[in-house]
């Protein structure tokens, strides 16, 4: 995920809680441009939409960086990538919890839409 992808992608949700994550974070959604044309749209994200979730972490001593979530569309099926607030890379087995709730979202895997 490169460092200035706020400059590449599109804000798409202001900053909410993060229901799906424990209510833990604090959240704000960006997407790629693929992603944004079809965000609104009733249809299935087609291949190569991303969804960025920036995960901020409060607390009594303010606001901090907590990492963000990634999904990608393949073909047919979305990848996920956790990217913690050092840099750590998580996926496959690591992000299978994220498919399986994924799976339950009302649009092509995708909640908020």
């Amino acid at each position: 995920m490169p460092a200035d992808f706020r400059s590449r992608m599109v804000r798409l949700k202001d900053r909410f809680v993060s229901a799906g994550h424990a209510e833990r974070f604090d959240a704000v959604v960006w997407a790629n441009d693929a992603a944004r044309s079809a965000w609104a749209a009733a249809g299935d994200m087609p291949e190569g939409a991303m969804l960025v979730e920036e995960l901020i972490d409060r607390d009594r001593r303010g606001d901090r960086p907590a990492g963000l979530l990634v999904m990608e569309k393949g073909a047919t099926l979305w990848r996920f990538t956790a990217v913690g607030p050092a840099g750590e890379v998580a996926t496959g087995a690591r992000t299978a919890l994220c498919a399986a709730c994924h799976r339950e979202a009302a649009r092509d895997g995708a909640f908020g839409r």
